[in-house]
Protein backbone atom coordinates (compact mmCIF):
# COMPACT_ATOMS: atom_id res chain seq x y z
CA UNK A 1 0.00 0.00 0.00
CA UNK A 2 1.89 3.09 -1.43
CA UNK A 3 1.12 6.12 0.68
CA UNK A 4 2.04 10.12 -0.46
CA UNK A 5 3.32 12.78 2.06
CA UNK A 6 0.78 15.71 1.93
CA UNK A 7 3.47 18.00 3.65
CA UNK A 8 0.77 18.95 5.93
CA UNK A 9 1.95 16.61 8.15
CA UNK A 10 -0.17 13.50 7.56
CA UNK A 11 0.63 10.63 5.77
CA UNK A 12 -2.21 9.59 3.29
CA UNK A 13 -2.98 6.94 1.39
CA UNK A 14 -3.14 7.69 -2.42
CA UNK A 15 -3.29 4.04 -4.12
CA UNK A 16 -6.98 3.89 -3.41
CA UNK A 17 -7.62 7.51 -5.16
CA UNK A 18 -5.09 6.27 -8.03
CA UNK A 19 -6.69 3.04 -8.49
CA UNK A 20 -10.16 4.17 -8.95
CA UNK A 21 -9.07 7.10 -11.21
CA UNK A 22 -7.22 4.23 -13.52
CA UNK A 23 -10.22 2.60 -13.53
CA UNK A 24 -12.17 5.45 -14.75
CA UNK A 25 -9.31 6.79 -17.21
CA UNK A 26 -9.28 3.27 -18.84
CA UNK A 27 -12.79 3.98 -20.53
CA UNK A 28 -12.82 6.85 -23.16
CA UNK A 29 -16.02 9.04 -22.31
CA UNK A 30 -15.07 11.53 -24.76
CA UNK A 31 -18.29 13.36 -26.07
CA UNK A 32 -19.81 12.76 -28.07
CA UNK A 33 -20.42 10.09 -28.18
CA UNK A 34 -19.90 9.92 -24.58
CA UNK A 35 -20.31 6.41 -23.46
CA UNK A 36 -20.65 7.13 -19.90
CA UNK A 37 -22.31 4.10 -18.97
CA UNK A 38 -19.29 1.50 -19.02
CA UNK A 39 -18.05 4.31 -16.43
CA UNK A 40 -21.08 3.92 -14.23
CA UNK A 41 -20.98 0.07 -14.76
CA UNK A 42 -17.20 -0.02 -12.84
CA UNK A 43 -18.84 2.92 -10.19
CA UNK A 44 -21.71 1.18 -9.39
CA UNK A 45 -19.26 -2.70 -8.93
CA UNK A 46 -16.94 -0.58 -6.57
CA UNK A 47 -20.39 0.64 -3.93
CA UNK A 48 -21.60 -3.19 -4.81
CA UNK A 49 -20.48 -4.66 -1.79
CA UNK A 50 -21.69 -1.89 0.95
CA UNK A 51 -25.56 -2.69 -0.32
CA UNK A 52 -26.30 0.97 -0.74
CA UNK A 53 -28.85 2.27 -2.82
CA UNK A 54 -28.13 2.45 -6.86
CA UNK A 55 -30.03 4.44 -9.05
CA UNK A 56 -29.28 4.33 -13.28
CA UNK A 57 -30.97 7.18 -15.12
CA UNK A 58 -30.60 6.37 -18.77
CA UNK A 59 -29.82 9.87 -21.36
CA UNK A 60 -29.23 7.89 -24.51
CA UNK A 61 -27.31 4.88 -26.28
CA UNK A 62 -24.59 4.11 -24.14
CA UNK A 63 -25.44 7.19 -21.68
CA UNK A 64 -26.61 6.78 -18.34
CA UNK A 65 -25.93 8.84 -15.32
CA UNK A 66 -25.35 7.14 -11.86
CA UNK A 67 -27.23 7.65 -8.63
CA UNK A 68 -25.59 6.59 -5.27
CA UNK A 69 -27.13 7.25 -1.84
CA UNK A 70 -25.63 6.78 1.60
CA UNK A 71 -28.75 6.98 3.59
CA UNK A 72 -28.27 8.84 6.79
CA UNK A 73 -30.53 9.43 9.96
CA UNK A 74 -32.79 11.69 8.10
CA UNK A 75 -33.90 12.09 4.67
CA UNK A 76 -32.18 15.66 4.27
CA UNK A 77 -29.57 15.26 1.82
CA UNK A 78 -26.00 16.61 1.02
CA UNK A 79 -25.43 16.13 -2.97
CA UNK A 80 -22.12 15.73 -4.47
CA UNK A 81 -21.68 15.95 -8.24
CA UNK A 82 -19.19 14.75 -11.02
CA UNK A 83 -19.33 14.24 -14.44
CA UNK A 84 -18.39 11.21 -16.31
CA UNK A 85 -17.51 12.70 -19.58
CA UNK A 86 -14.58 13.99 -21.16
CA UNK A 87 -13.47 16.34 -24.04
CA UNK A 88 -12.31 14.30 -27.20
CA UNK A 89 -8.85 13.80 -27.51
CA UNK A 90 -6.49 14.51 -30.19
CA UNK A 91 -4.13 11.78 -29.47
CA UNK A 92 -1.45 13.13 -31.79
CA UNK A 93 -0.82 16.35 -29.35
CA UNK A 94 -0.49 14.15 -26.61
CA UNK A 95 2.66 12.75 -25.00
CA UNK A 96 1.40 10.80 -22.62
CA UNK A 97 -1.25 7.56 -23.29
CA UNK A 98 -4.58 9.51 -23.05
CA UNK A 99 -6.75 6.41 -21.82
CA UNK A 100 -4.64 5.91 -18.99
CA UNK A 101 -2.45 6.88 -15.61
CA UNK A 102 0.85 8.08 -16.02
CA UNK A 103 2.34 9.16 -13.02
CA UNK A 104 5.45 11.52 -13.13
CA UNK A 105 7.12 13.15 -10.07
CA UNK A 106 3.21 14.21 -8.16
CA UNK A 107 1.41 14.48 -11.47
CA UNK A 108 -0.86 12.05 -12.78
CA UNK A 109 -1.68 12.14 -16.55
CA UNK A 110 -4.60 11.39 -18.68
CA UNK A 111 -7.75 12.95 -20.26
CA UNK A 112 -9.92 14.11 -17.55
CA UNK A 113 -7.46 13.76 -14.55
CA UNK A 114 -8.33 17.33 -14.13
CA UNK A 115 -11.64 17.96 -16.02
CA UNK A 116 -12.79 16.11 -14.03
CA UNK A 117 -12.35 12.22 -13.54
CA UNK A 118 -9.69 13.00 -10.63
CA UNK A 119 -13.37 14.91 -9.02
CA UNK A 120 -15.26 12.03 -9.21
CA UNK A 121 -12.33 9.70 -7.58
CA UNK A 122 -12.21 11.99 -4.61
CA UNK A 123 -15.98 11.99 -4.17
CA UNK A 124 -15.91 8.21 -4.21
CA UNK A 125 -12.84 7.51 -2.19
CA UNK A 126 -14.82 10.21 0.24
CA UNK A 127 -17.83 7.61 0.55
CA UNK A 128 -16.16 4.50 0.42
CA UNK A 129 -13.91 5.91 3.43
CA UNK A 130 -17.56 6.40 5.20
CA UNK A 131 -18.73 2.78 4.23
CA UNK A 132 -15.74 1.07 5.18
CA UNK A 133 -15.74 2.82 8.74
CA UNK A 134 -19.26 2.11 8.70
CA UNK A 135 -19.63 5.93 9.79
CA UNK A 136 -23.11 6.91 9.80
CA UNK A 137 -24.13 11.04 9.22
CA UNK A 138 -26.76 12.71 9.82
CA UNK A 139 -27.47 13.68 6.33
CA UNK A 140 -28.14 11.47 3.85
CA UNK A 141 -25.12 11.62 1.34
CA UNK A 142 -26.06 11.36 -2.32
CA UNK A 143 -23.26 11.16 -4.90
CA UNK A 144 -24.69 12.32 -8.82
CA UNK A 145 -22.68 11.08 -11.39
CA UNK A 146 -23.99 13.06 -14.61
CA UNK A 147 -23.64 12.12 -18.61
CA UNK A 148 -23.21 14.95 -21.12
CA UNK A 149 -21.72 17.66 -18.55
CA UNK A 150 -19.40 18.32 -22.02
CA UNK A 151 -22.41 19.10 -24.18
CA UNK A 152 -25.59 19.82 -23.35
CA UNK A 153 -25.41 19.20 -19.29
CA UNK A 154 -28.83 16.66 -20.43
CA UNK A 155 -27.37 14.03 -17.46
CA UNK A 156 -27.62 16.41 -15.12
CA UNK A 157 -31.24 17.86 -16.46
CA UNK A 158 -31.93 14.39 -16.15
CA UNK A 159 -31.42 13.93 -12.68
CA UNK A 160 -33.71 16.73 -11.63
CA UNK A 161 -36.52 15.73 -13.42
CA UNK A 162 -36.08 12.32 -11.80
CA UNK A 163 -36.20 14.08 -8.41
CA UNK A 164 -32.79 13.09 -7.27
CA UNK A 165 -31.85 16.68 -6.00
CA UNK A 166 -35.57 16.85 -4.25
CA UNK A 167 -34.25 16.47 -0.52
CA UNK A 168 -31.20 18.53 -0.88
CA UNK A 169 -29.88 21.28 1.03
CA UNK A 170 -26.73 21.70 0.11
CA UNK A 171 -24.91 20.44 -3.36
CA UNK A 172 -20.97 20.33 -3.86
CA UNK A 173 -19.51 20.21 -7.59
CA UNK A 174 -16.08 18.56 -7.61
CA UNK A 175 -14.86 20.59 -11.00
CA UNK A 176 -10.96 21.44 -10.32
CA UNK A 177 -10.59 24.61 -8.11
CA UNK A 178 -6.77 24.33 -7.19
CA UNK A 179 -8.14 23.99 -3.41
CA UNK A 180 -10.40 26.95 -3.50
CA UNK A 181 -13.89 26.52 -2.43
CA UNK A 182 -16.06 28.77 -5.10
CA UNK A 183 -19.47 29.60 -3.80
CA UNK A 184 -20.92 30.15 -7.44
CA UNK A 185 -20.01 30.81 -10.84
CA UNK A 186 -20.49 33.03 -13.63
CA UNK A 187 -22.67 33.50 -16.04
CA UNK A 188 -22.31 32.52 -19.65
CA UNK A 189 -23.69 34.77 -23.03
CA UNK A 190 -22.76 32.85 -26.48
CA UNK A 191 -23.38 34.48 -29.35
CA UNK A 192 -23.21 33.62 -33.12
CA UNK A 193 -22.67 36.86 -35.57
CA UNK A 194 -23.67 35.25 -39.20
CA UNK A 195 -22.75 37.67 -41.79
CA UNK A 196 -23.79 38.05 -45.63
CA UNK A 197 -22.09 39.55 -48.56
CA UNK A 198 -21.97 39.17 -51.80
CA UNK A 199 -19.55 36.38 -53.46
CA UNK A 200 -17.60 37.62 -56.93
CA UNK A 201 -14.45 36.05 -58.36
CA UNK A 202 -10.96 36.52 -56.42
CA UNK A 203 -9.77 38.25 -58.89
CA UNK A 204 -11.63 40.60 -58.46
CA UNK A 205 -12.35 41.14 -54.86
CA UNK A 206 -13.47 44.86 -55.45
CA UNK A 207 -16.72 44.18 -56.80
CA UNK A 208 -17.60 42.39 -53.94
CA UNK A 209 -18.38 42.52 -50.22
CA UNK A 210 -16.13 39.93 -48.06
CA UNK A 211 -18.07 38.57 -45.14
CA UNK A 212 -14.86 37.04 -43.75
CA UNK A 213 -12.95 40.41 -43.74
CA UNK A 214 -16.35 41.52 -42.04
CA UNK A 215 -15.96 38.83 -39.29
CA UNK A 216 -12.35 39.62 -38.56
CA UNK A 217 -13.14 43.00 -38.42
CA UNK A 218 -15.77 42.41 -35.44
CA UNK A 219 -13.61 40.18 -34.14
CA UNK A 220 -10.87 42.71 -33.95
CA UNK A 221 -13.48 45.45 -32.41
CA UNK A 222 -14.99 43.45 -29.87
CA UNK A 223 -11.54 42.54 -28.14
CA UNK A 224 -11.53 46.31 -28.24
CA UNK A 225 -14.67 46.92 -26.70
CA UNK A 226 -13.89 44.28 -24.36
CA UNK A 227 -10.64 46.36 -23.45
CA UNK A 228 -11.91 49.70 -23.11
CA UNK A 229 -15.64 48.90 -21.53
CA UNK A 230 -16.93 48.86 -18.19
CA UNK A 231 -18.64 46.00 -18.31
CA UNK A 232 -18.05 45.03 -14.25
CA UNK A 233 -15.42 43.22 -12.39
CA UNK A 234 -14.66 39.44 -14.12
CA UNK A 235 -16.43 39.92 -17.51
CA UNK A 236 -14.36 38.25 -20.22
CA UNK A 237 -14.73 38.05 -23.97
CA UNK A 238 -13.54 35.41 -26.36
CA UNK A 239 -13.66 34.98 -30.01
CA UNK A 240 -14.07 31.29 -29.96
CA UNK A 241 -14.78 30.51 -33.56
CA UNK A 242 -14.47 32.41 -37.15
CA UNK A 243 -15.03 30.80 -40.13
CA UNK A 244 -15.71 31.87 -43.38
CA UNK A 245 -15.54 31.36 -47.35
CA UNK A 246 -15.70 27.99 -49.18
CA UNK A 247 -12.10 28.61 -52.20
CA UNK A 248 -9.34 30.54 -51.95
CA UNK A 249 -10.38 32.11 -55.36
CA UNK A 250 -13.83 33.48 -54.55
CA UNK A 251 -15.10 36.13 -52.10
CA UNK A 252 -16.47 35.12 -48.92
CA UNK A 253 -20.49 35.75 -49.31
CA UNK A 254 -20.87 33.56 -45.54
CA UNK A 255 -18.94 33.89 -42.29
CA UNK A 256 -19.80 33.25 -38.98
CA UNK A 257 -17.74 34.44 -35.54
CA UNK A 258 -18.68 32.69 -31.96
CA UNK A 259 -18.34 34.75 -29.27
CA UNK A 260 -18.08 33.56 -25.49
CA UNK A 261 -18.63 36.37 -22.25
CA UNK A 262 -18.55 35.79 -18.77
CA UNK A 263 -19.75 37.67 -16.40
CA UNK A 264 -20.62 38.03 -12.82
CA UNK A 265 -22.99 40.77 -12.28
CA UNK A 266 -26.55 39.34 -13.17
CA UNK A 267 -27.44 43.18 -14.84
CA UNK A 268 -24.27 42.80 -17.26
CA UNK A 269 -25.50 40.79 -19.49
CA UNK A 270 -27.91 43.37 -21.01
CA UNK A 271 -25.67 45.91 -21.44
CA UNK A 272 -23.01 43.54 -23.04
CA UNK A 273 -25.65 42.21 -25.85
CA UNK A 274 -26.39 46.19 -26.45
CA UNK A 275 -22.99 46.94 -27.03
CA UNK A 276 -22.37 43.85 -29.57
CA UNK A 277 -25.20 44.84 -31.34
CA UNK A 278 -23.96 47.80 -31.78
CA UNK A 279 -20.64 47.42 -32.87
CA UNK A 280 -22.05 44.85 -35.40
CA UNK A 281 -24.02 47.88 -36.74
CA UNK A 282 -21.08 49.54 -37.12
CA UNK A 283 -19.33 46.93 -39.13
CA UNK A 284 -22.41 46.38 -41.38
CA UNK A 285 -22.27 49.76 -42.03
CA UNK A 286 -18.55 49.60 -42.59
CA UNK A 287 -18.54 46.41 -44.65
CA UNK A 288 -21.70 47.15 -46.35
CA UNK A 289 -22.55 43.48 -45.02
CA UNK A 290 -25.87 42.28 -43.68
CA UNK A 291 -25.34 40.68 -40.11
CA UNK A 292 -27.83 38.60 -37.89
CA UNK A 293 -27.32 38.33 -34.10
CA UNK A 294 -28.21 34.88 -32.39
CA UNK A 295 -27.82 34.02 -28.47
CA UNK A 296 -26.78 30.57 -28.69
CA UNK A 297 -26.54 30.13 -24.76
CA UNK A 298 -27.74 32.60 -21.87
CA UNK A 299 -27.19 31.29 -18.40
CA UNK A 300 -26.97 34.24 -15.25
CA UNK A 301 -24.49 33.79 -12.85
CA UNK A 302 -25.27 31.72 -9.69
CA UNK A 303 -24.26 32.20 -5.89
CA UNK A 304 -24.37 30.86 -2.80
CA UNK A 305 -24.02 33.32 0.03
CA UNK A 306 -20.82 32.59 1.77
CA UNK A 307 -22.01 32.09 5.36
CA UNK A 308 -24.15 29.26 4.31
CA UNK A 309 -23.47 27.14 7.33
CA UNK A 310 -22.39 23.92 4.76
CA UNK A 311 -19.81 26.80 2.84
CA UNK A 312 -18.52 27.40 5.74
CA UNK A 313 -18.44 23.44 7.24
CA UNK A 314 -16.88 22.61 3.75
CA UNK A 315 -14.40 25.81 3.77
CA UNK A 316 -13.02 24.98 6.98
CA UNK A 317 -12.19 21.34 5.71
CA UNK A 318 -10.90 22.39 2.54
CA UNK A 319 -8.62 24.82 4.55
CA UNK A 320 -7.55 22.08 7.03
CA UNK A 321 -6.66 20.23 4.11
CA UNK A 322 -4.93 22.47 2.09
CA UNK A 323 -3.17 24.44 4.69
CA UNK A 324 -4.33 27.56 3.57
CA UNK A 325 -7.28 30.47 3.50
CA UNK A 326 -10.28 30.58 1.21
CA UNK A 327 -11.27 33.40 -0.63
CA UNK A 328 -14.85 33.44 -1.67
CA UNK A 329 -15.23 33.42 -5.33
CA UNK A 330 -17.01 32.60 -8.54
CA UNK A 331 -15.98 29.86 -10.83
CA UNK A 332 -15.32 31.71 -13.92
CA UNK A 333 -16.62 28.39 -15.89
CA UNK A 334 -19.93 26.49 -16.25
CA UNK A 335 -20.63 23.41 -14.13
CA UNK A 336 -23.23 20.95 -13.72
CA UNK A 337 -25.25 23.47 -11.26
CA UNK A 338 -26.11 25.86 -13.72
CA UNK A 339 -28.95 23.50 -14.69
CA UNK A 340 -29.52 21.86 -10.70
CA UNK A 341 -29.34 25.04 -8.78
CA UNK A 342 -32.28 27.28 -10.52
CA UNK A 343 -34.70 24.90 -10.53
CA UNK A 344 -34.19 23.15 -7.01
CA UNK A 345 -32.75 26.75 -5.52
CA UNK A 346 -30.28 24.71 -3.92
CA UNK A 347 -27.06 26.35 -2.28
CA UNK A 348 -24.05 25.00 -3.61
CA UNK A 349 -19.93 24.75 -4.12
CA UNK A 350 -17.43 24.00 -6.51
CA UNK A 351 -14.88 22.25 -5.10
CA UNK A 352 -12.32 19.73 -6.46
CA UNK A 353 -8.99 18.56 -7.23
CA UNK A 354 -6.58 20.34 -9.99
CA UNK A 355 -7.04 23.08 -11.92
CA UNK A 356 -9.30 24.58 -14.52
CA UNK A 357 -5.81 26.07 -16.87
CA UNK A 358 -5.44 21.96 -17.13
CA UNK A 359 -8.96 20.62 -18.84
CA UNK A 360 -9.52 20.50 -22.94
CA UNK A 361 -6.13 20.23 -23.45
CA UNK A 362 -3.04 18.07 -24.16
CA UNK A 363 -1.42 16.35 -21.64
CA UNK A 364 -3.81 17.42 -19.14
CA UNK A 365 -2.86 16.18 -15.34
CA UNK A 366 -3.58 16.58 -11.71
CA UNK A 367 -1.42 16.81 -8.70
CA UNK A 368 -1.52 13.71 -6.77
CA UNK A 369 -1.40 16.29 -3.72
CA UNK A 370 -4.46 17.74 -5.11
CA UNK A 371 -6.45 14.64 -4.77
CA UNK A 372 -5.34 13.28 -1.58
CA UNK A 373 -5.94 17.05 -0.25
CA UNK A 374 -9.40 17.19 -1.93
CA UNK A 375 -10.73 13.62 -0.45
CA UNK A 376 -9.68 14.18 2.82
CA UNK A 377 -11.87 17.64 2.96
CA UNK A 378 -14.68 16.11 1.03
CA UNK A 379 -14.83 12.74 3.73
CA UNK A 380 -14.15 15.52 6.66
CA UNK A 381 -16.76 18.10 5.50
CA UNK A 382 -19.06 14.44 5.26
CA UNK A 383 -18.42 13.12 8.67
CA UNK A 384 -19.30 16.56 10.09
CA UNK A 385 -22.73 16.39 8.17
Amino acid sequence: MASYRTGTGADQTATGLLEILASLLAIPTPNPPGNEAATADVLEQLFAPFGVPTRRVPLGPGRESLVVVLPGRCPEAVALCGHLDTVPAVAERWTYPPYGVTIEGDRVYGLGTADMKGGVACIVGAALELLETDAKTNHTVVLAFTADEEGDMGGARSLVHAGVFAQAKFLVVAEPTDGQVYVGEKGQLWLRVAFTGQATHGATPSLGRNAALAAADLALRLEELATTSDFGEGTTFNVGRLTGGERVNAVPEHAELDLDVRFADPLVDSAVLREVRRVVRAVEATRQVVAAVAVLRHLPPLRTDAANAYVRALTAAADAAFGRRTQAELAPYATDAKVIVPPTRVPFAVFGPGCITQAHGPDEYVSLPSLVRTETALATFLRGL
